[in-house]
């Protein structure tokens, strides 16, 4: 498996943020239905025991289907949308069960971060900040996201922007 530098699953995400056309920076509140329009993901809402938030069987020659844990709030099932979706852009033909289990951590890693920047892009968050209002709560809930996720990505940039404060949506 190939590693990827901290750059490269924010420019994946970012560019099939565009593939759909549209405005590029507004929330993608229905991250099932966007992501059915780019890609042949068939995505599916089944019960899964608690702990398994997705599961991602992409069989070659076969359409893809991404089975989501229906217990889940729409913020949580938009974050494990964003998240498969990253390890079927990233991970082409991987199958994590032969990695090490570095290598395993690595590639959830490289999922996270491309779910991260395809729900929150930096363009998105400073629109958010440039509103000022209503709290995390309220930002989290208009771009549907969970609140934990916004305060993890504005820490984030923060640490990057001195100007912006993680508690300031």
């Amino acid at each position: 498996m190939r590693t990827r530098s901290h750059r490269e699953p924010a420019h994946l995400a970012r560019c099939l943020r565009f593939v759909a056309g549209g405005a590029r920076w507004d929330p993608i509140v229905d991250v099932a239905a966007y992501v059915g329009r780019v890609t042949s993901i068939q995505i599916v809402r089944v019960v899964l025991p608690r702990a398994i938030a997705a599961v991602l069987v992409a069989d070659r020659g076969r359409r893809p289907l991404l089975a989501i844990n229906a217990g889940q709030t729409p913020a949580q099932g938009n974050f494990s949308i964003a998240h498969e979706l990253g390890h079927w852009v990233l991970h082409p033909d991987q199958s994590p069960a032969a990695l090490p289990r570095s290598l395993r951590r690595r590639m959830e890693w490289e999922a996270d971060r491309f779910a991260v920047e395809f729900l929150l892009p930096e363009p998105l968050i400073q629109r958010v900040l440039a509103r000022r209002g209503g709290g995390i709560s309220a930002s989290a809930q208009q771009l549907c996201v969970s609140p934990v996720l916004l305060r993890r990505r504005l820490r984030e940039l923060a640490r990057r922007h001195p100007r912006i404060h993680a508690g300031a949506a």
